[in-house]
């Protein structure tokens, strides 16, 4: 995190250095087309409501904003939870005797999660539905409820995230906080 903050405040310094401060960090930000966590750290900067004029308030700016990616990079982190797929179709972590969510082996439930393995991105829900032969949207997303419940329940996931989450009009994607990898 000590990386992501030098960064923040090379960026301020060389806004004051250079009279840019008074351009609009949007702009700033189109042109030096920075890495995701330093834009992150500048969108909220620039959500400020008093303009940033002087070295301290820029200076005050950076560091609030990095505590508060921290502080929300430590908390994602505590909820990382990997789990396992068999080819008898349970999904598990680790003690699999405590946390063992049995699938049928020749489910729905288990051909939906194995088809959003190795998504990183939200897989479109028509074409979900054509790899796992299913034609009703709502019997789509009554499947995906169910395994969310389950996986809650049987996992012991932390409340209010999902296994599967989904995005209107994207699809489907399991939770980056729960890989899954298959044995």
């Amino acid at each position: 995190m000590q990386k992501i903050k030098d960064r923040a405040i090379k960026r301020a310094e060389a806004l004051i250095l250079n009279k840019e401060f008074s351009r609009d960090i949007k702009a700033l930000m189109a042109q030096e087309k920075p890495d995701q966590e330093t834009l992150r750290c500048w969108k909220k900067i620039s959500e400020a409501r008093h303009k940033l004029t002087d070295e301290a308030k820029i200076q005050l700016a950076v560091e609030k904003t990095v505590k508060l990616v921290m502080g929300q990079q430590a908390h994602t982190k505590e909820y990382f939870v990997p789990l396992v797929l068999t080819d008898a179709g349970d999904l598990f972590r680790e003690p699999k005797d405590k946390y063992c969510y049995p699938l049928q082996s020749s489910g729905l439930r288990l051909q939906i999660i194995k088809t959003l393995i190795g998504k990183k991105e939200f897989y479109p829900s028509h074409s979900l539905m054509s790899d796992i032969n299913k034609y009703s949207y709502g019997s789509l997303t009554y499947a995906i409820g169910q395994i969310n419940r389950q996986a809650a329940n049987k996992l012991g996931l932390p409340k209010g995230r999902n296994l599967i989450v989904s995005k209107r009009f994207s699809g489907y994607m399991l939770n980056e906080l729960y890989p899954v990898t298959e044995k």
